[in-house]
């Protein structure tokens, strides 16, 4: 309300020092100018506030973001830590079976895979080795080629086996 109730004074001061000038004089156009000017600055006025504080605003959001990004060693994770952990080993094994049935033309239901991880840092989960068993017509490809992809793929031990059926 105080910011409208300036600009509703302003322009009434205005037209009123404008209306009883009198229309000849030389000075009634630098009047009309100076008051054009007044109201300008008072309309802008809250962005010239916003820009001044953008400083400040920036340093808050700096603070916070450093904040957020800093790690917290005082975060204790239950377990939900493991359901994190099994997670993360279902993706990797579920992603891997989809990329070796795709490379290899094998399908998926022939391929069981096995991530083993080393959870004992759960801000960082390493992939220790990885067993694929091979079923059905899977076990006529080359092992050799596979276990390699993974390894190359993953920097882990890989382990390939072969059995009739995966039940």
């Amino acid at each position: 309300m105080n910011y409208i109730g300036s600009i509703l004074i302003t322009s009434a001061a205005s037209g009123l020092i404008c209306a009883f000038m009198p229309d000849s004089s030389n000075i009634s156009k630098y009047i009309k100018f100076i008051t054009a000017l007044v109201m300008v600055s008072i309309i802008l006025m809250p962005v010239i506030e916003i820009v001044s504080d953008t400083d400040s605003l920036f340093d808050i959001m700096s603070e916070k973001i450093a904040e957020i990004s800093k790690p917290n060693d005082n975060i204790i994770i239950p377990e939900s830590g493991k359901w994190i952990v099994n997670e993360s080993v279902n993706n990797i094994a579920d992603s891997l079976k989809t990329m070796l049935s795709r490379k290899f033309d094998i399908a998926e239901e022939n391929i069981l895979i096995e991530v083993i991880v080393d959870d004992s840092d759960i801000s960082e989960i390493t992939v220790e080795k990885i067993k694929v068993t091979l079923a059905g017509t899977a076990v006529w490809k080359d092992s050799y080629e596979i276990e390699n992809y993974i390894r190359d793929m993953l920097e882990c031990d890989t382990e390939i086996i072969r059995k009739d059926s995966l039940r």
